[in-house]
């Protein structure tokens, strides 16, 4: 403990934070997809962890749908060369949701 603030909570709080960063920096273009998922995967050992954090911030969908998308697409690359059909055929993912990402996904 630190003070009222358990060590985890703490260390929570900075992955958040720097969660947080690399999405911005990758939002913002100062990232690339690879590039992305290269730091995500030095602090986290799911393969598909990368897609379901963007479209989780990206978009207000839930968790299962987000989890959906990241099992149909095989990286953040792949994910920005879909098509509307092709994203819209996962399921939860209605049209406002894949219009949304798309636009997200090409700012």
């Amino acid at each position: 403990m630190i003070g009222d603030t358990a060590v985890e909570d703490l260390d929570a709080e900075l992955f958040q934070q720097w969660l947080a960063r690399l999405i911005g920096e990758y939002e913002r273009g100062e990232t690339s997809a690879t590039e992305f998922e290269q730091e995500l995967a030095r602090h986290i050992d799911d393969p598909n962890a990368g897609i379901e954090i963007i479209v989780e911030a990206f978009t207000d969908v839930d968790a299962a749908t987000a989890t959906a998308v990241a099992t149909e697409y095989q990286s953040l690359n792949d994910l920005e060369a879909t098509d509307r059909a092709r994203l819209e055929s996962v399921a939860g993912v209605d049209p406002s949701t894949a219009d949304l990402l798309l636009e997200r996904l090409h700012q």
